[in-house]
Formats: structure tokens, C-alpha cells, sequence
């Protein structure tokens, strides 16, 4: 079996903007007991699968390139470092992607096909996020500031990532991956 979900891999140079942001929030929530996620863990989940057949990768892959086929490139943009999903009850320390209609549609035309297709996937409001931090099960969490200024990246390729779980955290390898279409 392969655990795999489909996600928008962040680029190289986004990443360690986004990873001197943890480093600070490290430093302020030094007293938290968090699991830092590694800057080439970063990405946005669109669709986690759970447990796949080596079988259902070719027809994973014809449904990546139908679906980057119809999408083309654009831009996201951070909104805010949060506690998710609250501070109340403090799962993960994430950045929140800015809500868009491009986003929200490739996120749902994927989940669409892979339906289709007959695979599962959790009926849930797609809130898009890059996890930064995980926190302890009944972990307590406390404000802290952020001066985040503006983080920008393209949404260009779209990747069905294998999830391997050990004890140092999970390792991802890419399964396939399909390039949006250019701007036009």
C-alpha cells in the first residue's frame, strides 16, 4: 500500500521565505512543544487519498494531466500565520493561502476526476494552507507577532505525492506530477 495525496509543491525560493518565518515563531514559541515541518515538506494540500494500490497510479496520472490540461499557472499569496484550526484547539501552526476562484476550482475539478474514478476522498471545506508546525495533542497555544509582509508564489504544477510516515516525521516522493497550463 502507498499513502499518497495530491498537493501544489511550494518553489525552492518560497520556501525559505516562508521558513524564516518559522525560524522567528521558533524562537518566540520556544516554550511550545511543536514539530517543525522541514521547508521541502512545504506544500498545499488539495486531496489526501490514504492508502493506494501501486495498480492506481496510471490511472492517477491520466487524471493529473486532464486536470492540469483545463487550469492554467497563477499566482498565491499568504494571508496570515495561524493556529488551525483555532487557537482554542491548537493542531498545527499554519500559513493560510488567500482564498481564489482559480485555487478553489482546480482544488474541486480534482476531487471531481478522482471521484469519477471511483477513489475516496473526505468531503471537507478546503481551507489552503502550508502546515508549518504540529502541536502535541491538548497542547496549550499563546499568541505571538508577525510582521509577514508579502509572500507570494505561482500555482504551477500539480504533483500526487507518496507520504512515508517514520519516526523523524514523513519523507514525500513524488508518484507523478503534471505543469499547469501558461498564461495565454
Amino acid at each position: 500500500m502507498i499513502r499518497a495525496f495530491f498537493a501544489l509543491p511550494v518553489s525552492e525560493s518560497f520556501g525559505r521565505q516562508i521558513s524564516l518565518h518559522a525560524a522567528n515563531l521558533s524562537q518566540q514559541l520556544h516554550y511550545e512543544t511543536l514539530r517543525w515541518v522541514p521547508p521541502e515538506n512545504y506544500h498545499i494540500t488539495l486531496a489526501f487519498l490514504g492508502d493506494i494500490e501501486s495498480r492506481d497510479i496510471p490511472r492517477l496520472e491520466s487524471i493529473t494531466a486532464d486536470v492540469v490540461s483545463i487550469h492554467s499557472v497563477s499566482e498565491l499569496t499568504v494571508d496570515d500565520i495561524v493556529w488551525f484550526p483555532s487557537i482554542h484547539k491548537p493542531r498545527l501552526l499554519v500559513a493560510l493561502i488567500k482564498q481564489q476562484v482559480s485555487l478553489t476550482k482546480l482544488q474541486a475539478d480534482l476531487l471531481q476526476q478522482l471521484r469519477l474514478h471511483g477513489f475516496y476522498v473526505e468531503k471537507r471545506r478546503f481551507i489552503p494552507h502550508i502546515s508549518l508546525a504540529r502541536a502535541k495533542r491538548n497542547q496549550k497555544a499563546k499568541g505571538f507577532q508577525l510582521m509577514l509582509g508579502s509572500l507570494k508564489t505561482e500555482m504551477d504544477e500539480l504533483v500526487l505525492f507518496q507520504s512515508t510516515l517514520t519516526p523523524s516525521g514523513a519523507h514525500y516522493s513524488v508518484l507523478c506530477e503534471g505543469v499547469l497550463r501558461a498564461f495565454i
